[in-house]
């Protein structure tokens, strides 16, 4: 039995599937969970949020490009000011204690609309937002 020889390079295949529409969903749901723990100020777990954004935008950056690098110079912020340090509570978001103050909250909150603004900029830089390409062709029907 005699086998035919496939050329040396593979077949191209295009998936039949879209990721895109349910990355958009992924993406609004988490948006939703970012603000409800913002604004009761649960600060670990908007970062959290956050950092989940980052990762379903990621696909679309490149590694060692200025976004990479952006993103975790803020995470890279976000640790000095003491976010991982805090101690997680069911109440608050956090317990108090010593380390813990009004300033050092203050400055990671800062830190951390930082870190979405910058997201969501990312997320329309991609096309993945509010961002619309305008074309002639719209408005010639």
């Amino acid at each position: 039995m005699e086998y035919e020889q496939s050329s040396s390079q593979p077949e191209s295949k295009k998936s039949k599937y879209n990721d895109a529409l349910a990355t958009l969903m992924r993406i609004d749901e988490i948006w939703k969970r970012a603000y409800t723990h913002s604004s009761t100020g649960n600060l670990g777990r908007w970062n959290s949020d956050l950092d989940a954004v980052y990762r379903e935008l990621s696909e679309d950056v490149a590694p060692g490009s200025d976004q990479e690098k952006e993103f975790n110079l803020i995470n890279k912020e976000l640790s000095e000011a003491g976010l991982f340090t805090l101690q997680n509570s069911k109440e608050n978001g956090f317990k108090k204690n010593v380390e813990d103050t009004t300033n050092k909250r203050a400055m990671i909150s800062i830190i951390l609309n930082k870190k979405e603004v910058f997201l969501r900029r990312l997320k329309g830089k991609q096309g993945k937002g509010t961002v619309f390409e305008d074309s002639i062709d719209d408005y010639m029907d």
